[in-house]
């Protein structure tokens, strides 16, 4: 700002250095020191303005912060809950063979074995076996057969069709 407070002085030194008449004289300071008022005035109100859009802006950013962070905490949650397994926790489904009662078993690895909630029979369970890599074992409650074991019915079938296409 001091360098613009001595170029108005300057300005109104030239002013008066310039301007013999008196009454012309005081009339061209007059109209600077408006002009000067004026612009000093719209300055202000854009410091003004500036001021309210920056308040603005650090009220959205605040806000968007906030946002960002529970995004970040929910991302936090899910990527707990797929990566960050313990290698001896598992949610284990697991149906009764005595009374075909499903249930979660949410138990360490180590365990070999869990009473049935609904009938009270330890089932044994075999952390080593490959009964998952060779699909169901047929006591769960979506067989309808035995998995796994075809039964007469379906090896008839199974035969007729090929005698079928044979024949064609």
């Amino acid at each position: 700002m001091s360098d613009l407070k001595k170029k108005y002085k300057e300005i109104l030194q030239n002013l008066e250095n310039n301007i013999e008449n008196p009454k012309d004289l005081k009339y061209a300071q007059e109209q600077v020191k408006k002009l000067a008022h004026a612009f000093l005035d719209e300055m202000e109100r854009m410091e003004k303005l500036t001021d309210s859009k920056f308040t603005e802006l650090n009220k959205k950013q605040a806000d968007l912060e906030k946002k960002i962070a529970e995004v970040e905490k929910t991302l936090t949650g899910i990527e707990k809950d797929i990566y960050d397994l313990d290698d001896n926790y598992y949610d284990l489904e697991v149906v009764c063979p005595y009374c075909n009662y499903e249930f979660v078993l949410e138990e360490d690895t180590q365990r070999s074995e869990v009473e049935c909630p609904e009938c009270g029979n330890i089932i044994e369970i075999d952390w080593e076996g490959d009964s998952f890599e060779e699909g169901c074992s047929g006591h769960c409650s979506s067989c309808k057969t035995q998995c796994g074991e075809d039964n007469e019915e379906d090896e008839k079938t199974n035969k007729n069709k090929e005698d079928n296409e044979d024949d064609m």
